[in-house]
């Protein structure tokens, strides 16, 4: 089976990105080719980003098992088609891979686009989530230059079609992340409290803070069904306690309630309220805020 190579630098967010959205667009049209990638940076056996993980489920795809490998003249010969991420990538991998230059291409070019996919490292996730949005965007328009490059037939009927997450797309530049720093200091200061604030229910709290971020920056890129169904997981590490006077328990059961009694995406004023359950959670949850928040739940539908 033919393989198509993403070249991307250090093989650990852009290019396995680029390489499951690529494969999950041929399998959808039955095509044959096989997907990898690799870099030119010398990353050898590391891992995705955290980041690049998740912006890939919530796009429905798994990239947990990807390990990261440099290009190298065995890999560069036995790729049908070579696609670079930027035109950087690609002017290095025509360096100094040379027998091999006139196969590798710009997914800008081929998408007809005067455009470079940026790197978004330590960006934030909503910057992430742009770029893996334009990756698909411009995966589908370059289809059919890719099937015309491997000399495929179908490249004559192919159209380009429509990413269903096309109308998420920014124009705007994703701007620095400081929120999960921010988020860690916050929740540090629960610590405060007799015994230690659970690890894992600062972890979980910190993946709904960023879930959070991700719905109030571009809800049309998230899958509410899978991201309600990681709330009600992430909510059942919040349950942990280390103070018996802690009615975390008692929030999180109203919390799982609220996300029973919302089928769609969560309105501005409805993810506000969460990201204040989000406050309360990180530290002991006392009466009177148990209270606050119950009344809001009364209030949910016209939030």
């Amino acid at each position: 089976m033919p393989t198509i190579l993403i070249l991307g630098a250090a093989d650990t967010g852009r290019a396995p990105m680029t390489a499951a959205i690529l494969a999950r667009i041929l399998e959808q049209r039955t095509l044959p080719y096989q997907v990898a990638s690799a870099g030119i940076l010398g990353h050898d056996g590391d891992s995705p980003t955290g980041d690049a993980i998740s912006s890939m489920d919530q796009m429905g795809l798994d990239i947990n098992e990807h390990v990261a490998r440099s290009l190298t003249d065995e890999i560069a010969e036995s790729a049908a088609l070579m696609i670079a991420v930027d035109s950087g990538t690609a002017r290095v991998a025509r360096a100094r891979f040379p027998n091999t230059a006139e196969r590798i291409q710009i997914l800008g070019d081929l998408a007809g686009r005067a455009r470079d996919i940026p790197d978004p490292f330590k960006m934030a996730m909503a910057a992430w989530l742009t770029y893996a949005t334009e990756i698909d965007i411009m995966l589908r328009a370059a289809l059919p230059r890719i099937l015309t490059f491997l000399g495929d037939p179908n490249a004559e009927t192919m159209p380009v079609s429509v990413s269903p997450y096309a109308r998420a797309t920014s124009t705007t530049p994703p701007q620095a992340d400081v929120a999960d720093d921010t988020w860690a200091k916050r929740t540090s200061q629960a610590n405060s409290f007799p015994g230690a604030m659970p690890s894992t229910r600062i972890a979980a709290l910190a993946r709904m803070q960023r879930l959070i971020d991700i719905l109030e920056q571009m809800p049309g890129v998230v899958d509410w069904g899978a991201a309600r169904t990681q709330f009600d997981t992430d909510l059942g590490d919040c349950q942990a306690t280390a103070d018996a006077a802690d009615l975390a328990p008692a929030l999180v059961g109203l919390l799982r309630a609220v996300l029973t009694m919302t089928p769609n995406i969560p309105s501005p004023g409805q993810l506000a309220a969460l990201r204040e359950a989000m406050e309360l959670l990180a530290q002991p949850v006392e009466q009177g805020g148990l209270a606050a928040f119950s009344a809001r739940v009364g209030m949910w539908a016209g939030l």
